[in-house]
């Protein structure tokens, strides 16, 4: 399978989750049995969605880069913020960059893609504080 993130996991397995609950309603096609005691897999796979929005939201609500991090790869994700930027304008996505940037200048992906999404929070602060009106004269 290809590489999704999870909030895209989110959604592919919560579909096949809710189809799969509805489907059993009428077939039991999806049905596990075991001793007697019958279990729907749909809420295997609808649990494993709400897993995966759990872990978006984490990975939303703590992107930090650690010291550690910065003091091995800072200079090297300096030379690569060019690269990032002239990819993101070409409307690839945040994981797409993060392989290229892995490519060429040997920094792990997740590294990447956490100063990519710390950058663009920072260009977006930047950019609302350039676009207030100033009070003409």
């Amino acid at each position: 399978m290809l590489r999704m993130s999870p909030l895209r996991q989110t959604k592919f397995w919560g579909g096949i989750g809710l189809a799969m609950m509805i489907v059993g309603f009428f077939r039991p096609w999806f049905i596990l049995e075991l001793r007697g005691f019958r279990f729907p897999l749909g809420i295997l796979v609808l649990l494993y969605a709400g897993l995966q929005f759990v872990l978006h939201l984490m990975t939303r609500s703590q992107v930090l880069i650690t010291k550690p991090e910065l003091d091995r790869y800072g200079k090297a994700l300096e030379l690569a913020t060019p690269l990032i930027l002239d990819l993101l304008a070409k409307g690839r996505s945040i994981g797409w960059v993060a392989e290229s940037v892995e490519k060429e200048h040997s920094i792990p992906p997740d590294v990447t893609k956490r100063y990519t999404i710390i950058l663009l929070k920072t260009l977006k602060h930047e950019q609302k504080d350039l676009l207030v009106p100033h009070d003409e004269e």
